[in-house]
């Protein structure tokens, strides 16, 4: 394994590891969003 298919891999991984935080983030968002949304809705 070279050093330069190493690097790409590391990158790969580092851009998932991101995409996945993303994902994570705008789910958890989604989800705060819609559990605040039902809350108003039951209190009104």
């Amino acid at each position: 394994m070279t050093g330069r298919t190493y690097g790409a891999k590391m990158k790969l991984s580092k851009m998932a590891l991101v995409g996945g935080m993303l994902v994570m983030a705008i789910g958890g968002i989604g989800g705060v969003m819609l559990m605040g949304y039902i809350v108003i809705l039951h209190n009104a």
